[in-house]
């Protein structure tokens, strides 16, 4: 994808290169972020500039909508298929010849093995590797050390887990692993039991060629061979924990004796139609189907049960429905020759309870909560993948100051960050941490005290009870401090955080002590120029 990006922008390609071309895009964005879709509008455009036909409108999904992505999908595709008949006369299939209560079959055909497996049979070597992976084996880790950093009266649960790297597996400060949640026991035992299948039994799972036009190639899980272990195939390698999709509770309406139950399944996959009458009920069963599953975050069999779907419903199904368990990044924080036969991580576990005060627990942030690294050595499977945010190469022993901003668990890049630039007693270090409380959730307060050459701003939101003090503010306080470092020595700005107020915040607040004490300069168009060239970086989720 990047060779082809790289390939587009060549300023020696004719303006009618694509003249031939008929092209349109569906992007997916995330409205809370700054630059909204920019690479779906910028591909736009460059195609428009060599010549393509647009010849349907360009589609902008917003993670923020109340639909996610599909607030905006369903009516781009459903006119997509008007214009595409404008496009291709005669040729293009009409999809409405396909009558809505037709089952198509699985794309997998499930051999059921008369034997079990050995007790020490297992598959997991060779879990394939997930878009990003830089180690293409999965190396199958433990949790060696498991630490709650936050006070036991703490609403917030965030443990320092480290992760056994004996084979020394490098990595960089600033890079992610990518770990392969175990699913819950509880569910996954009911699933066994529903099948009537046995934990050790093994399965022989394969792709039928003749069904692969129903889905993306990219889509299809590679079963080992030689078979795979009932257990496994529940516990690590399909996605059973997340909301089921709408064509998925599709499918299980075919598979649900109760009429009243069948019909509500199938209204939650109506899709919104161009057609007026319709429109206002397909909507509905749109917002019913979003209510029900995605705000209440139901998982497959949390749906399943509810609707009474039989034990008719196979396996098949089950797999390609659910799809390949997705694997969870999260920020090494841990500096590589520091600790080279370990990785670590600064993780907030994920616990709430929804509308209908349900309580739900992450699949991953739980499970390795969980794990008495004392007792238990389950396995934890995983990747190594290269971060966005990058330190400016080491001269002389010396770079230009670092000033990084890391609220909450955003910290834990810059934690690695840390560990590597202190080897470097004249390295200027800037960390502006913020958290609710100095004595509840203040991060790594011991470690800090050990870096001289690290100075350590604090924002506790909760400190005062009159106002609430953010990473903002204090950047402000210390504007004159940090603008000459920005502007006099070039410092490199790195924000890490949850996206939703903060960066847009933190850059805001750049502006401004720029802007305070270089009168002369366009504060706005110096941030705008750093984040181009590398100088103001960001990783938010």
């Amino acid at each position: 994808m990047i060779n082809s990006w790289k390939f587009l922008l060549r300023s020696d390609l004719p303006k009618n290169s694509l003249q031939q071309l008929n092209f349109s895009v569906f992007g997916l964005g995330d409205s809370s972020y700054e630059k909204f879709n920019a690479m779906a509008k910028k591909l736009t455009q460059r195609l428009i500039d060599l010549g393509a036909n647009l010849f349907h409108k360009v589609g902008l999904g917003d993670y923020q909508h109340d639909f996610n992505y599909e607030g905006e999908f369903d009516p781009w595709l459903n006119n997509l298929w008007q214009s595409m008949n404008k496009v291709l006369v005669g040729k293009f299939i009409n999809l409405g010849d396909i009558p809505e209560d037709k089952l198509l079959p699985p794309i997998y055909k499930v051999e059921f093995m008369d034997h079990v497996a050995e007790e020490n049979y297992s598959t997991l070597n060779q879990l394939p590797p997930p878009n990003g992976a830089i180690n293409k084996q999965v190396y199958l880790s433990k949790v060696i050390k498991n630490t709650r950093i936050t006070a036991e009266d703490h609403f917030q649960d965030t443990r320092h887990i480290v992760l056994d790297n004996s084979q020394q597996n490098k990595y960089d400060p600033g890079d992610i692993v990518m770990i392969q949640p175990k699913n819950n026991p509880k569910q996954i035992q009911e699933f066994i039991e529903r099948y009537g299948l046995k934990p050790n039994q093994l399965l022989k799972i394969k792709v039928d060629l003749e069904q692969l036009g129903q889905i993306c190639s990219t889509s299809v899980i590679q079963f080992p061979e030689e078979g795979i272990k009932v257990e496994e195939l529940f516990e690590y390698w399909l996605n059973l924990m997340d909301p089921p999709s709408r064509y998925f509770v599709k499918i299980l309406s075919f598979f649900v004796e109760d009429k009243q139950r069948a019909e509500k399944l199938k209204e939650f996959a109506s899709k919104t139609s161009v057609i007026t009458f319709f429109f206002i009920c397909f909507q509905e069963g749109k917002s019913e189907y979003h209510r029900y599953c995605i705000r209440e975050r139901r998982t497959i069999p949390e749906v399943m049960l509810d609707f009474l779907v039989t034990d008719q419903f196979p396996l098949a199904y089950l797999i390609q429905l659910a799809g390949r368990q997705r694997p969870r990044e999260f920020s090494i924080s841990s500096y590589h020759q520091k600790v080279p036969n370990e990785i670590h991580l600064t993780m907030a576990v994920t616990d709430y309870t929804t509308k209908f005060k349900r309580h739900k627990r992450g699949v991953c942030s739980s499970w390795l909560s969980e794990q008495d690294a004392e007792k238990t050595k389950e396995t934890v499977p995983i990747w190594l993948e290269k971060g966005t945010m990058k330190i400016p190469p080491i001269k002389d022993g010396k770079t230009y100051p670092i000033i990084m901003v890391g609220p909450g668990t955003g910290v834990a890049a810059f934690r690695s960050f840390i560990q590597y630039l202190a080897q470097y007693p004249d390295q200027e270090i800037v960390l502006v941490f913020g958290s609710r409380s100095e004595t509840k959730d203040y991060y790594y307060e011991d470690e800090w005290k050990q870096y001289p050459n690290l100075k350590l701003i604090t924002a506790f939101s909760r400190f005062q009870d009159d106002q609430k003090v953010y990473v903002q503010h204090k950047i402000r306080d210390e504007s004159d401090y940090l603008s000459k470092l920005i502007i006099e020595k070039q410092a490199h700005i790195y924000v890490s955080g949850r996206a939703k107020n903060m960066p847009k915040s933190v850059e805001k607040a750049f502006i401004e002590i720029i802007q305070k004490h270089y009168p002369d300069l366009n504060a706005l168009e110096y941030v705008m120029k750093a984040r181009k060239n590398g100088q103001y970086q960001q990783e938010v989720w």
